[in-house]
């Protein structure tokens, strides 16, 4: 422990100054402005209007889009499965190899 009387005002305030600083300014937040610690009644009373979150219809509405996708993927495979006839128009320009 030092002794103390060698101790500086930097050592105590950077020891005790700071710490009671943020408690100070922390504590002034909240009795000066107490409303934007805490939701307003009005943000409670609006999000209210909205109906409750529905897990059930969630899934219902993923399941119909699922479904969707699936018949939509099943198309797709069943015309690949199928020969492709490609016919080509017009050939790119060949580069010479230099042989």
């Amino acid at each position: 422990m030092t002794n103390p009387s060698n101790v500086t005002n930097g050592q105590v305030l950077r020891r005790f100054g700071v710490p009671s600083l943020l408690v100070l300014c922390g504590m002034a937040a909240g009795i000066l402005a107490p409303e934007a610690l805490r939701p307003s009644m009005a943000a409670a009373q609006s999000s209210s209007s909205e109906p409750p979150f529905n897990s059930a219809e969630q899934r219902k509405t993923m399941i119909a889009q699922l479904t969707q996708i699936n018949e939509r993927l099943g198309r797709l495979e069943s015309k690949l499965d199928k020969p492709l006839s490609v016919k080509v128009t017009e050939m790119p320009a060949q580069k010479d190899s230099g042989k």
